[in-house]
């Protein structure tokens, strides 16, 4: 795994597109803007590999107002940015946590059933975004404040133009960065009227190489995260 900074992200792109002898024609704010798409395009492809992937996690514990917009609410709360959520989970008795169920809100109340003060008897959690904030929604009245949730999640992808300097190193495994780089040389050419079909063959190609490459991971598995137990709150509430 050979690190690449982002002015060699920055040549290769010129490469493909043909321009090292021309650095006018497409400025470094240009290749910047495009390689941050093309980063984001990568980043999506790892996450449906599952491989090169460690979810972060961030806990949080339920006050008596929640927190904006619900303003008095206290059970909307704000969570980190992220791409994914992998699990939201109820930190329960001896320390263990307890993986919660996302409410469908496109469901019909009669297919998830109702009952008074709780929408979503079955469902724990619902997400959205307010302005430029994410949030959880929880459906889970806690008749006291102190209760503990975590949420584990797959965080943004890295940005060109976010980062502080231009020195630093992206990490690619294997040669992946044929795949930002080529999704910014298509770009930058669209931009100018121009169509290479041989760049969109090798950005097949690399797509392709990324999945086979990374065929070990069972894709057709259900994610687990350790340490979460597949019991839930409910069950370990019957138990008593």
């Amino acid at each position: 795994m050979i690190p690449k900074t982002q002015d060699q992200l920055r040549a290769l792109v010129r490469f493909y597109t043909d321009t090292l002898q021309d650095l006018n024609k497409f400025p470094d704010a240009d290749i910047d803007a495009q390689l941050d798409i093309g980063l984001q395009c990568y980043h999506a492809a790892l996450c449906r590999s599952m491989t090169w992937i460690y979810p972060e996690s961030y806990e949080f514990t339920t006050t008596a107002n929640g927190s904006p917009p619900s303003g008095t609410n206290p059970n909307i709360y704000s969570v980190p940015p992220h791409y994914r959520t992998i699990a939201v989970e109820r930190k329960g008795g001896n320390n263990r946590w307890y993986p919660q169920h996302r409410a469908n809100l496109f469901t019909s109340s009669r297919e998830e059933g109702t009952s008074v003060g709780r929408p979503f008897p079955k469902a724990r959690y619902h997400e959205f975004i307010h302005g430029e904030t994410q949030y959880i929604q929880l459906y889970r009245p806690e008749s006291t404040a102190g209760v503990t949730y975590r949420i584990r999640y797959i965080a943004p992808s890295r940005t060109i133009t976010g980062e502080p300097t231009p020195d630093l190193n992206y990490l690619f495994p294997n040669g992946w960065e044929e795949v930002p780089v080529l999704e910014a040389a298509i770009r930058l050419l669209a931009v100018d009227k121009e169509n290479d079909e041989q760049l969109y063959k090798l950005l097949d190609r690399a797509y392709k190489r990324m999945e086979l490459e990374s065929s070990s991971s069972d894709i057709f598995q259900r994610p687990t995260v350790p340490g979460v137990h597949e019991i839930t709150i409910d069950d370990e509430e019957q138990r008593g």
